[in-house]
């Protein structure tokens, strides 16, 4: 029994404590069909969106909406739609799908605020494309979605320290040590 409490003890003194974020960001193609002064040929949708961990690999038609921690997208017109999870009004990032090594191969995803949205949709080349709608500012589609890489930050610094498991396994391990030479110590003086 003993035994078993200090292979564990010993197990979480090795433990490690690191973590990864992953950025996922990009760009579309160029818009092919626009209205009003707003928008032009020039233009593309650019877009970011942050989760606790990378994708897993080999996603299926996945919704991951419940994952994302922030976004940011953006119509790329001066004065045009950005919509950031501060203050979208809806959003959702569903039909996701990923690779054997985890990179987006298709997505659909639409960030929505006060009755304007930003929409990328596909990217596995059977249907795919950017949607624009900025009432009344105008509307703006290219046949190009948002093609994201992905950037992975480990071990996130944080302003408070906050100690790891393998600190407090070290700790508890200090303090067990001395409660049993206290009791050792007390076993001795009565004799037992």
């Amino acid at each position: 029994m003993l035994k078993n409490f200090w292979t564990l003890v010993i197990a979480c003194c090795m433990a490690s404590s690191s973590w990864a974020t992953a950025t996922y960001s990009g760009t579309s193609g160029t818009y092919n069909s626009y209205a009003t002064l707003l928008y032009n040929n020039t233009m593309f949708v650019t877009g970011s969106f942050t989760l606790s961990s990378p994708l897993e690999a080999n996603l299926t038609n996945t919704n991951i909406t419940s994952l994302v921690q922030s976004f940011s997208f953006s119509d790329g017109a001066s004065g045009g739609l950005t919509i950031t999870k501060a203050n979208a009004t809806s959003y959702t990032f569903d039909r996701v799908n990923t690779d054997a090594t985890g990179a987006i191969t298709s997505a659909d995803i639409t960030v929505n605020v006060a009755g304007k949205s930003i929409r990328t949709y596909g990217g596995d080349g059977v249907e795919s494309g950017t949607q624009i709608s900025n009432a009344p500012n105008g509307i703006a589609s290219g046949f190009s979605a948002v093609t994201f890489t992905v950037t992975i930050t480990a071990d996130p610094v944080s302003n408070t320290p906050v100690p790891t498991l393998s600190e407090w396994a070290m700790m508890t391990l200090a303090g067990l040590m001395v409660a049993g030479v206290a009791l050792h110590r007390r076993r001795q003086l009565s004799g037992f």
